[in-house]
């Protein structure tokens, strides 16, 4: 097997990612989209200097392929990040205030808690007002309020039927951001009893789901009458293992923020790269030829993602470490930055209001300073300190530099 692990390795994904990241921006800024017939000439005009480039300079094929990816990313965007998100903007804008809607759609995300308001969003299905259908797509947030988890009687990928007025969030609520996008409507409901369960989780990853909150909810059931101590070791537990925090103890939470370890109580990539080393550890005593560990990497990272319910930095880490997986099985050179811009596309690809996540642009920018940045400090480092602590200083620098602006 050829080493596929190499800095010096093209990455075309890289600038990939860019011109897709580039059409979404283009699709959320631009107050009209442009006529039908100027983006058929474009995307002619691209697809001829593929043609031609590829027979000759091939800088002028790249050229071309790059539109057609900003192409991609602008028509990707524009229908749920601005056309979907304005309709729905607007029902609720132009609902009253005894109106009463049926919704129905499926849970996209865990439920999270802000003081006594539990929130998640919900992929709209169908909805209606008075029996009659209204214009709804795209999501909307639930908020239940009451003492009750809603997490007990619903969950990720659940399809639910709820009912309720629909507001807009106030002015002061929405996130600051040189992009303005609609605000996402909200669906208040008075208690977590309101949220009605139709069906279960569905798809590839329903199975996962659906063990993952069977472990949930074994683990809440060995918690009740159990002794204070077993009670806050089984809740560690279901944080390290399973993401599920409700049950954490304010004591156990503020010794682990008091430590500077607070970010292990819940599940990130960090999590996914302990797996796949320990797993890497625990399989070369074994025997076993270096594909078959890394398909058994492959597999175990991809499950443990889906298990512990697709949260979005377990989805980016095992990304990552699935295409550098890969790559090795086939034997394909590749680099970090290519690793990097590939899971870009993909995710902005499967959702592309990620591009204005904190989350998402922290992760990436710190990976970038760690691949671009650290290596131009860790040279000048390793004269003078031991290259271990030299490489980690330069990582904590190439990662800082490129996360300040962002968290400025």
């Amino acid at each position: 097997m050829r080493r596929s692990w190499s800095p010096r390795a093209p990455a075309p994904a890289v600038p990939a990612a860019l011109a897709f990241a580039a059409g979404i921006l283009l699709a959320v800024s631009l107050p009209v989209a442009p006529p039908l017939p100027l983006a058929v000439a474009l995307v002619a005009a691209s697809l001829a200097s593929v043609a031609a480039g590829l027979r000759g300079d091939r800088r002028l094929a790249a050229g071309g392929a790059l539109v057609l990816v900003l192409v991609a990313g602008f028509l990707r965007a524009r229908p749920v990040l601005v056309v979907d998100r304005e309709s729905a903007r607007r029902t609720a804008a132009e609902a009253g205030e005894d109106d009463v809607f049926e919704v129905r759609g499926r849970l996209s995300t865990y439920w999270t808690r802000s003081g006594s308001i539990w929130s998640a969003r919900l992929d709209v299905e169908e909805a209606r007002l008075d029996g009659a259908w209204v214009s709804l797509p795209g999501r909307v947030v639930l908020s239940v309020a009451g003492g009750t988890d809603p997490a007990r009687l619903s969950g990720l990928g659940d399809l639910v039927r709820v009912r309720g007025p629909l507001r807009l969030p106030d002015r002061g609520a929405l996130p600051s951001s040189p992009f303005v996008l609609a605000p996402e409507p909200r669906l208040p409901q008075k208690g977590a009893e309101q949220v009605e369960v139709l069906d279960g989780p569905g798809g590839l990853l329903g199975p996962l789901a659906r063990l993952h909150r069977a472990a949930s909810a074994r683990l809440a059931a060995n918690l009740d009458g159990a002794p204070p101590d077993e009670q806050r070791a089984a809740a560690l537990a279901g944080a390290l293992l399973l993401g599920e925090t409700s049950e954490l103890t304010p004591e156990t939470v503020s010794a682990f923020r008091d430590g500077g370890v607070a970010h292990v109580l819940a599940i990130s990539g960090l999590h996914v790269g302990l797996l796949a080393l320990g797993l890497a550890a625990a399989l070369r005593p074994l025997g076993a030829s270096v594909a078959t560990r890394d398909a058994i990497l492959l597999v175990a990272t991809l499950a443990f993602a889906g298990f512990t319910g697709g949260r979005a930095p377990v989805l980016r880490a095992a990304l990552m470490i699935g295409l550098y997986l890969a790559a090795r099985l086939i034997g394909r050179p590749t680099s970090p930055a290519h690793v990097m811009g590939l899971s870009v596309v993909v995710l902005l690809a499967a959702d592309p209001s990620n591009l204005f996540e904190v989350g998402f642009l922290l992760t990436y920018a710190a990976v970038f300073g760690i691949a671009a940045i650290a290596p131009l400090f860790a040279k000048p480092l390793r004269r003078r300190l031991p290259a271990p602590l030299a490489d980690g200083i330069a990582a904590t620098l190439g990662a800082e530099l490129c996360i300040f602006p962002i968290q400025a």
